[in-house]
């Protein structure tokens, strides 16, 4: 991302509104330019052949 010019942050703690009052903290995956938050999730998925 910081090839193409974009900011990136890792494991950042942001305030989240809701109507304009705080109603908690949140600590986001990626968060790029400040205004995109990424959430990567992984699922393990095992196959067993018989």
């Amino acid at each position: 991302m910081y090839k193409c010019g974009l900011n990136a942050e890792s494991q950042k703690p942001i305030t989240v509104y809701y109507k304009n009052e705080i109603v908690g903290e949140f600590i986001v995956n990626i968060i790029v330019n400040d205004m995109i938050i990424l959430e990567l999730k992984f699922e393990k998925v095992c196959k067993t052949n018989y």
